[in-house]
């Protein structure tokens, strides 16, 4: 199945554990996830890469 996650990036990590744990137990189970970067503590590094306007047009 094809999951869409979303979780807070700049508004606190606080459960980034719990992020975590929630993308492993998901891909474990074969699921696809195309953003599950998300869940890992270097995300604001990972994202700064990308150039925001193409997905604005």
């Amino acid at each position: 199945m094809n999951i869409y996650f979303a979780c807070s990036m700049t508004g606190g990590r606080e459960f980034e554990p719990v992020y975590q744990a929630i993308v492993r137990a998901l891909t474990e189970d074969q699921h696809v996830m195309a953003i599950a970067h998300f869940a890992e503590a270097d995300v604001m590094a990972l994202e700064a890469v990308i150039d925001p306007l193409p997905m604005y047009r």
